[in-house]
């Protein structure tokens, strides 16, 4: 294969046992590293796959691409330009070529790139004939995807096109009718399929900005548009998950919190709390908005989601949370919340609301709340201490050893003058 000796990124070899390998260089982490501002900055990556074509075309964004036969070096590139480390939205150049089989190492590198490109540049030049194009397209989404967040956040498929060369008509509608014939199928590994006519390549620099705009704006209108800070993290949980299975999701809501998971006792600390709550007849109503602040301050912490890289200046995390409110709900509250309900209904049958109806509040709170806290720009905790007090007057009577009243999620290890026991988190 041809590559470039100072971008080579990923490897990928077959295991002992048949097994996904992939070695990683570092060099993703590196030019992350290396930006202006990496808790601002918003990376996107782009990924060519072909041959002698797709080799030109980087030529052409790249006037020091220079290529040379040396297979074992890494399967896939990586490059930034220079002139992008101060923009807010640098672009990450990615290659790889086209493989003739769907091995079960192929699909895991697939799996993992797919999990992170915005756009899947695919160069008919590096086809005998449109219609093998199709089959690449049908056979790339045999890889499927692994994540877990909604389809339109997948991979635009762009298919590159040189007007010199550029099909019949009559190959064109049976190209775009057989993609609509296989949306479903398509769909597992890209929102959609899209196609672009150049004369020459080096024009495809400003054809692809638009298609990076609108990626850039789904992505944001879905909260899944990552940092250079989260992308560096997640990344690397992603590599060390693909490398285990190649079959399971990738959940990013889970991942991000690897190292602060949810209190697996978390339904006992909410049944706890609304027990107290309703004995201190506090209605179910008035409870909603203390759970739901508590979810936003327990989820969306200072700096959530990314480890600080070494020598990274703590003031250039991201502050802005970046997984949808109501995707983080689903995944790790809605459980332990309606385990709190429902048990709650079997020690007091008659409550103001249904167990699902509450569970539901309590959604719709939680997403307000993150609203508010993102419109504000404001800390999670800040805004946590201000409902806190706001409803001090309801909760003033209600003592627990048994929950920190504060977050509702530990169990309490310190009782200051106050005498409202904290855990060993709250009391800091």
């Amino acid at each position: 294969m041809k590559y470039t000796s100072n971008a080579a990124w990923l490897d990928v070899v077959a295991g002992d046992h048949g097994d996904v390998r992939i070695r990683d260089s570092g060099r993703l982490s590196h030019m992350l590293r290396e930006l202006e501002n990496p808790g601002r900055q918003h990376s996107m990556m782009i990924l060519f796959l072909g041959s002698e074509a797709k080799d030109e075309a980087l030529e052409r964004l790249f006037e020091k691409y220079v290529t040379q036969n040396e297979p074992e070096k890494s399967n896939t590139t990586i490059r930034l330009q220079r002139e992008a480390e101060g923009n807010d939205a640098p672009v990450l150049f990615t290659d790889d070529e086209l493989h003739a089989t769907l091995s079960a190492q192929q699909r895991g590198n697939y799996l993992l790139l797919f999990l992170f490109c915005n756009i899947v540049c695919i160069f008919t030049e590096d086809f005998p004939r449109l219609d093998r194009v199709t089959h690449f397209l049908l056979f790339a989404a045999q890889a499927g995807s692994a994540s877990t967040l909604p389809l339109q956040v997948r991979s635009t498929a762009l298919v590159v096109l040189r007007q010199d060369s550029e099909p019949h008509r009559l190959e064109m509608n049976k190209f775009h009718q057989t993609i609509t014939a296989h949306r479903g199928c398509i769909a597992e590994a890209f929102s959609t399929v899209r196609t672009i006519t150049l004369d020459i390549y080096s024009q495809l620099r400003n054809a692809l900005q638009p298609h990076l705009d609108h990626a850039a704006n789904i992505h944001s209108a879905h909260r899944a548009r990552f940092t250079a800070v989260h992308l560096d993290s997640l990344f690397q949980t992603a590599l060390r998950h693909t490398v285990m299975t190649v079959t399971e999701s990738f959940d990013h809501i889970k991942k991000m919190r690897i190292d602060n998971k949810v209190p697996e006792n978390l339904a006992f600390h909410l049944t706890n709390y609304i027990r107290l709550g309703l004995r201190a007849e506090i209605s179910v109503e008035d409870l909603v908005p203390s759970i739901a602040f508590s979810i936003v301050a327990d989820n969306y912490p200072l700096r959530a989601h990314c480890k600080p890289p070494p020598n990274t200046i703590l003031k250039l995390h991201a502050k802005i949370p970046v997984s949808d409110s109501n995707l983080m709900f689903e995944c790790l509250y809605r459980q332990p919340i309606l385990e709190a309900f429902l048990w709650q209904c079997k020690e007091q049958p008659i409550l103001s609301l249904a167990p699902d109806a509450a569970c539901e509040l309590v959604r719709v709170e939680t997403n307000r709340v993150f609203l508010s806290m993102k419109e504000k720009r404001m800390p999670s905790a800040e805004l946590h201490q201000n409902q806190l007090m706001s409803q001090s007057a309801l909760f003033c009577r209600v003592r627990s050893n048994r929950t920190c009243l504060w977050c509702r999620f530990q169990k309490p290890e310190h009782r200051p003058d106050c005498e409202h026991d904290l855990c060993e988190i709250c009391v800091r």
